[in-house]
């Protein structure tokens, strides 16, 4: 039976694991002359892609500022609507020539032109990495990067599809696409004892050899090959950082100031839904234990095969299939629907976050969330005009309740800017940006339409078909799944 441990970072310990625990007043503090927690809780960098864009029809909202409406896709905005923006008018340029979807994807978060040589290029540093960065040492784990597609070898044309999160311009950094090694990776991930720092200790020299004998390697690797080597040295670089952190004292300035109930894994053959919501907790779970400050998730690599069939009626095909719906209006029906799903599971997200009280506000207000794609028209593949919605106010510093419009070809890296700034970085430029996003804060972007007052009724057309109850996220049905305590009904601070 698990026995909570006083120590600088409280765990609950049981035979083969240890599942670190946030901050408890019972545990503050343990020494005399230990400083006090710092009062400001940290910032969080959460960003979910998904794959094959949107039917614009059903997403993009005609009305702006305050008073926008919620087209078919974004509906299940409706009960979080006071804290997000949606965006109109964010450009990737870089994306405008190239492939359809690689030149979309591997660039969606550096906002450079993407090579596809013999080596994969994605032109610099991702935002969330570039984030990950500054905040690197503070926490645990330096970022976390989670998906559902696996990652098979192949060209550089074919790795594009599968890849957002980049630490260099060629150093892709590569997710975790099962629920369980990551779960496992997230509840080692704090262990601070004196057993546990002579055991890193042993492990660093056996990686010290590892590393030199599999640098050797790479003069003589074909380029797949010296793909999965890359893999392997960025996991076995992580495990490094882990390691370094948990053999000298915590610096982290932020305890958390509320009790995670440990969680539960996930659960055996689960369905695409019960992945998708697992990850999604592994993401809650992370920010609410501060085991790491940045996390994306990948809905789906993008040219995705993934079918539907089991959660939306009539989609007997893939995801990519039906985002090629060529007018036929039955095909856009399911497209669209498909796109409500995965809206509805970052709506999710945002309300587990919601109901996680924090520094005298909640988990959501110290966070921002992003959701977007690569490209906007699923069917014709353009990079303008770019699906993208922001949730959380990110300290106070950003105001949500609002569709913003901005001119046509604003670049998207600008609003990278805005939250890299917000996020420690100091950096004037970020991919193509001209500089940090206005009207984050409040007001109306340059050149808006004047702002609508009065939300108009969103109804569904007749063609559009509801998703059946059992496919949506229940946030307070998930005790099967590596969930961080009850989901309560979002409130303002």
């Amino acid at each position: 039976m698990p026995t909570l441990q006083p120590t600088r970072r409280a765990m609950l310990r049981g035979t083969f694991a240890a599942l670190a625990l946030p901050w408890m007043e019972s545990l503050q503090p343990l020494a005399a002359g230990e400083p006090v927690a710092a009062s400001k809780p940290p910032l969080r960098l959460g960003i979910c892609y998904f794959p094959n864009g949107v039917h614009p029809p059903s997403w993009y909202p005609k009305a702006t500022g305050a008073g926008f409406d919620l087209p078919f896709s974004l509906e299940p905005l409706a009960p979080v609507r006071d804290d997000v923006l949606v965006f109109s008018g964010l450009d990737k340029a870089a994306s405008h020539r190239g492939d359809g979807h690689a030149a979309k994807t591997a660039n969606v978060l550096t906002g450079f032109q993407v090579s596809l040589g013999s080596e994969l290029d994605a032109g610099g540093p991702s935002i969330d990495q570039a984030v990950a960065a500054v905040h690197a040492g503070r926490t645990p784990l330096r970022s976390l990067e989670l998906g559902l597609d696996p990652l098979y070898p192949g060209d550089s044309h074919h790795l594009a599809h599968h890849l957002i999160s980049w630490q260099a311009p060629k150093r892709p950094v590569m997710r975790e696409t099962d629920p369980m090694r990551a779960w496992r990776r997230l509840n080692g991930s704090g262990e601070t004892g004196p057993a546990s720092r002579a055991a890193a200790t042993r492990r660093v020299s056996l990686l010290d050899d590892v590393l030199a004998d599999a640098k050797g390697l790479t003069p003589r690797l074909g380029y797949a090959d010296k793909m999965k080597l890359g893999e392997y040295l960025d996991s076995v670089r992580s495990v490094e950082a882990e390691l370094a952190f948990i053999q000298r004292a915590d610096p982290r300035e932020w305890t958390p100031t509320t009790k995670p109930e440990p969680g539960q894994p996930p659960p055996a053959n689960p369905t695409h839904a019960q992945q998708v919501k697992a990850m999604l907790d592994l993401m809650v779970l992370a920010f609410w234990t501060d085991a790491t400050r940045v996390a994306t998730f990948m809905f789906a690599s993008d040219n995705s095969h993934r079918n539907f069939g089991a959660i939306i009626p009539g989609a007997d095909g893939s995801h990519h299939e039906f985002s090629h719906y060529n007018g036929e209006k039955n095909r856009a029906g399911i497209f669209k629907q498909i796109v409500r799903w995965q809206v509805e599971h970052y709506v999710y997200l945002i309300q587990r976050l919601a109901a996680i009280k924090e520094g005298g506000g909640r988990l959501l207000d110290h966070s921002v969330l992003l959701f977007g794609s690569g490209f906007s028209d699923g069917n014709s593949h353009q990079a303008n005009n770019l699906p993208f919605i922001l949730a959380g106010r990110g300290g106070g510093s950003i105001a949500t309740g609002r569709h913003l419009r901005y001119l046509d070809g604003t670049p998207l890296c600008n609003l990278y800017l805005a939250i890299g700034k917000q996020m420690g970085m100091t950096a004037e430029k970020f991919g193509d940006s001209t500089g940090p996003l206005p009207a984050l804060g409040g007001g109306e972007p340059p050149g808006a339409p004047a702002p609508s007052p009065k939300p108009p009724e969103s109804k569904a057309k007749t063609e559009d078909k509801p998703i059946p109850a059992e496919s949506k996220p229940k946030p307070q049905e998930s005790k099967a799944l590596p969930t961080s305590g009850p989901v309560k009904a979002a409130t303002k601070p």
